[in-house]
């Protein structure tokens, strides 16, 4: 458990919210050398609603916080697909145990409680992070991955149906009503927790080739070709038992002339024979070499599996090769997976994909947020006995498809499907139901009047009845709408800001919270901007939650304190703002008489730190967890060392 303490001056009632404060918590003290009445002064200040320019100069004069967090970092569970360079979307808890077995001993750190933290500094692995001040994606590069001890269970599933499952203090980023101009990390232990109608941040528009790089297969590149083949391959494709025989399974001879010609060009050894089947073609290749070119893409043991599959499998899933790729090639496999396995409305734009596997659903919904786009799925029961439950991944409008519709276009070759989805891009969209800004005229009025607007009338898209709707809280904006609205004020730092997360945001459409004890629990360290993409049937924008971490990179001074050097050295806040309170190997382990102790024997330390940066500052906050050992434990003998200062303390306490 970590004890941190920070400082600073808090300028708006908005991040006084954002800490859980009021007047009347304010003055919850036992310690009689308070200037009540500028407590009174705070209070009635944060109750006014005043106007948005003078809230910084009233606050600015007045009372100082500082602020100390007691606990650890929240987590998510192994089976969360993060995206990462090398690996492309893999289960953190895979991506764990591949750097638990490829690193030097030295790098692995252990503790009592079940903590297990993996130093991958050297390996330049990276991750794609959000600034949450500008919006702006970024390649950031993994220092570390730990292994957490099991928590209790929690799913927050947005209105597209990707899912996060997260300890209740693993924090996502989120825009929410009301609170500050900017999004920032809150999770479910928040002082204002995360709820339902909360906007996350997801990739929608956002191409992510940061981490691309190109492969090969048997030293044959993934070129948009073969992507395209293996996708075909994973939705309708065979691996024979026994012989050296695949085969693909087709309804569309334009299909089956395009399969020819790629296996030609890249495997010329191998013979090719087309075979008549009730309601399609199948299309057999023989050889070793082409039955060893798709093996090793789908990573099959040929030991295993005797040369080949046998009877159906439904775990297929992407293959790593097209994962890590550019994004063209990200959008040739999804192609080939539409024009295998999926269809295009007849009457809307929609395109589908239906697998039995359910990992390649959870991949696929990934792999469209990866390109820009956003997809949703669905559950089919099976009807008869001899089904399995299917998944239906849809891509419905066209904006969702993203920026890379033009290469999903051109490699799909099934001349119907092809047709439909030319007809609705090329079509002005007549709906926008999937596409809305979740941004209220509300929220956001004050900056437009700042940008130039008078009134909504006034707007030069002023005859767009939609714009006028939403001014009158009756609709939301298209994200088209949104754009052309912000588009004809004067470009401000904020409206900039509101244009480019806008896409981006996606609302919580359920959290479910489950007691037990029963996940196993993972997270990264990531640089700069300290967080990543992980999500299951999408990628949303999460926090590596290190409570120290996230205050210090809001630029609070801070203090760490902890009894296990393994979460102490991981943390960044300066190196002279750390106590290492050395009770024995791996601290007090979860034992809150251990970590009473520790503070007890390190009371002075404790105190020197403390005047040494808090010595201007005039109330505390104190938030902790409540189950652990250096937090829990040390919190009475903080709370005594404060009191003996003599400043107003709050305590906020927390839960796994």
């Amino acid at each position: 458990m970590t004890t941190t303490i920070k400082t600073e001056q808090l300028e708006t009632p908005e991040v006084i919210d954002d800490l859980g404060l009021d007047g009347d918590k304010m003055s919850e003290t036992k310690d009689e050398n308070i200037d009540n009445d500028k407590v009174a002064a705070l209070k009635q200040k944060m109750s006014k609603k005043t106007k948005k320019e003078e809230t910084p100069l009233e606050l600015a004069t007045s009372l100082k916080f500082g602020v100390i967090g007691l606990g650890q970092a929240g987590c998510i569970d192994g089976n969360t697909n993060i995206y990462v360079s090398e690996f492309g979307f893999i289960p953190i808890e895979s991506f764990f145990y591949n750097m638990l077995n490829s690193v030097n001993l030295c790098e692995i750190q252990t503790t009592n409680d079940k903590q297990t933290c993996i130093s991958i500094k050297d390996k330049n692995i990276y991750t794609v992070s959000i600034d949450p001040q500008t919006g702006n994606l970024k390649k950031c590069k993994i220092t570390h991955v730990w292994k957490n001890r099991t928590v209790s269970k929690n799913r927050i599933t947005t209105e597209d149906n990707t899912t996060l499952i997260c300890s209740k203090k693993h924090p996502s980023l989120v825009l929410k009503s009301g609170i500050r101009n900017k999004a920032n990390f809150v999770s479910l232990s928040s002082p204002k927790p995360l709820s339902v109608g909360d906007r996350l941040f997801d990739t929608r528009l956002e191409v992510l080739d940061q981490l691309s790089e190109p492969t090969f297969i048997k030293e044959i590149e993934v070129t948009e070709d073969v992507a395209w083949l293996l996708g075909i391959f994973a939705g309708d494709g065979h691996d024979k038992l026994n012989g050296n025989e695949i085969s693909f399974y087709c309804d569309n001879e334009s299909v089956v002339e395009r399969i020819s010609h790629i296996i030609n060009n890249i495997i010329p050894s191998s013979s090719i024979r087309i075979k008549p089947q009730p309601g399609c073609q199948q299309v057999c290749v023989y050889g070793l070499q082409a039955k060893v070119f798709f093996e090793s893409a789908f990573k099959h043991d040929t030991l295993k599996t005797y040369g080949g599959l046998g009877k159906k499998t439904y775990t297929v899933e992407i293959p790593q090769c097209v994962s890590i790729a550019k994004s063209n090639i990200r959008a040739a496999f999804l192609a080939g997976m539409i024009d295998s396995d999926g269809t295009v409305a007849k009457d809307w734009c929609e395109s589908s994909v239906f697998t039995t596997s359910p990992k390649m659903s959870d991949q696929l919904g990934c792999l469209i947020s990866s390109i820009g786009g956003r997809s949703s799925v669905r559950v089919i029961a099976p009807r008869r006995e001899n089904e399995v439950t299917g998944y239906k991944v849809s891509l419905s409008g066209k904006l969702n498809f993203g920026p890379m519709i033009d290469v999903i276009i051109q490699n799909i070759v099934h001349s119907v499907k092809k047709d439909r989805l030319i007809r609705w891009i090329d079509n002005d969209q007549k709906s926008f139901t999937t596409s809305c800004v979740p941004i209220l005229y509300d929220e956001i009025k004050d900056y437009m009047d700042e940008g130039g607007m008078i009134n909504v009338n006034n707007l030069t898209v002023k005859s767009n009845v939609c714009i006028k709707s939403w001014a009158n809280n009756k609709q939301l904006l298209s994200i088209p709408s949104f754009n052309k609205m912000i588009n004809s004020l004067e470009e401000t730092d904020q409206l900039q800001y509101i244009k480019t997360i806008n896409p981006k945001l996606t609302c919580i459409k359920s959290i479910e919270c489950v007691d037990e004890l029963e996940c196993q629990f993972f997270d990264l360290t990531v640089e700069e901007y300290e967080n990543y993409v992980a999500g299951n049937n999408g990628l949303l924008f999460t926090h590596n939650s290190r409570v120290a971490e996230q205050f210090n990179d809001l630029g609070y001074p801070t203090i760490v304190a902890n009894t296990a050097t393994q979460d102490l050295v991981h943390i960044k806040v300066p190196e002279e703002n750390k106590l290492f309170m050395d009770i024995g190997l791996q601290g007090a382990a979860k034992n809150m008489d251990r970590g009473q102790d520790a503070a007890e024997q390190y009371r002075e330390e404790f105190l020197n730190l403390i005047n040494s940066v808090l010595d201007s500052t005039q109330a505390i906050v104190v938030a902790t967890s409540c189950g652990g050992g250096s937090g829990a434990g040390s919190l009475p003998v903080v709370i005594d060392l404060l009191q003996s200062i003599g400043k107003p303390i709050v305590v906020i306490g927390y839960n796994k």
